[in-house]
């Protein structure tokens, strides 16, 4: 079967948006990242705010989309284990042998280089989110794996699979049921979240798990799985609608405008908004790489091998060259888009490495020896029941 390259490209390409969006988060006007600039910029904080209304959204979708196409045809059994393997141990590898210079950027950030060790030390000695950072969305999707594989296993047995015909159907109906389809899941992650904060659940384990986040990001991963189970969902979510785009466009601007104020009525503005405006700017994404991206060559298969490694590496390297232009007085835009360049160059070299050992390849690909490395193949409809 045909190959929807477009996909691949996507979700190599939002990986590979991470490396802007954390060096921009060094000028942010909004938050202390692990490394800051005294100097902010307003263009750079909006911008890339208004990117993460987006990015991991629609990498959610696509993972989902591929979780319910391979558990189709590999079992929840065998998928399940592999998937374990594929982002487990990847990880704990960038966890334990990665994020710690991370954490020895940020100490030198906050106390300087002389009295650095000492924070430095107490990072690594205490849990929290400083060891996972970047490499949430792997938990993230090791949760909705395992969800999926319950789902498949016990389906028949809960009749879940006539729930699900039903509960699409409806949805897939008219625009009006999609419409209401959206208001209620921002509306299920407004009420998730003030459950959670009621039970004071909402960041576990001093921060390595948020479970509001993990709320919030479900309806992409439940969506992809749905675009998968139903093929002709996918035929329509990648087709231009303009008054969509035109949501997509409105959605996104208020996200960004009110996910960063603190106060409780702007909070759920921006857990109601998540869903909405990374569902809606989803599809406009999946359109224009359908339309414009969806032929395989040497540069792009390059690039798709190489995201995963770009990925778990760049924000050390964007947090160490980071560092660096903090002690020099560049213009902000020319520190950025040299920290950017840097990183995306040390990162490919990364995966050069990488890419010729398999002991590596296992630590920070979790692809075991003689295994593949790119995306599964892609085919118009499921194998296996509903």
């Amino acid at each position: 079967m045909e190959r929807k390259h477009y996909l691949d490209q996507l979700r190599a390409f939002l990986m590979f948006l991470g490396i802007p969006y954390h060096a921009g988060m060094i000028y942010s006007a909004n938050i202390d990242w692990i490394v800051f600039s005294v100097e902010t910029s307003f263009i750079l904080t909006w911008v890339f705010q208004f990117t993460h209304t987006f990015r991991m959204p629609a990498f959610m979708i696509i993972s989902g989309f591929f979780a319910m196409l391979m558990i189709g045809k590999q079992g929840e059994g065998v998928w399940l284990k592999s998937r374990f393997i594929r982002l487990s141990v990847p990880l704990i590898s960038v966890a334990l042998l990665v994020n710690p210079w991370q954490m020895l950027a940020g100490a030198i950030a906050d106390h300087g280089l002389p009295n650095a060790w000492q924070d430095w030390l107490a990072r690594l000695s205490s849990p929290g989110g400083h060891w996972i950072e970047q490499l949430w969305f792997l938990g993230d999707l090791l949760i909705y794996s395992s969800l999926l594989a319950l789902g498949w296993r016990y389906g028949g047995r809960l009749r879940l699979g006539r729930v699900s015909d039903r509960v699409l159907d409806l949805i897939g109906r008219d625009w009006k049921s999609a419409a209401l389809a959206l208001i209620l899941a921002g509306s299920g992650v407004v009420g998730a979240a003030t459950i959670g904060s009621m039970l004071d659940v909402n960041i576990l384990f001093s921060g390595m798990v948020q479970s509001i986040r993990t709320v919030a990001f479900a309806p992409f991963f439940v969506l992809g799985a749905a675009l998968a189970y139903r093929p002709d969902w996918l035929e329509r979510f990648t087709t231009i609608h303009l008054p969509s785009w035109c949501a997509a466009a409105v959605a996104c601007l208020i996200l960004t405008l009110v996910e960063p104020r603190g106060e409780p009525v702007s909070k759920a503005a921006s857990y109601f908004l998540t869903p909405i405006a990374g569902i809606l700017s989803a599809h406009v994404l999946l359109c224009v790489a359908r339309r414009w991206f969806n032929r395989s060559t040497d540069l792009t298969r390059k690039m798709v091998e190489a995201s995963m490694v770009v990925y778990l590496f760049h924000m050390m390297f964007v947090c160490w060259f980071g560092l660096a232009f903090t002690y020099v007085e560049w213009p902000v835009l020319v520190e950025f888009v040299a920290i950017v360049v840097a990183a995306m160059v040390a990162s490919f070299c990364v995966h050069a490495v990488v890419s010729r050992s398999e002991t590596l390849k296992f630590l920070f690909n979790g692809v075991i020896r003689g295994g593949r490395s790119g995306g599964p193949s892609l085919t118009p409809r499921l194998q296996g029941g509903r």
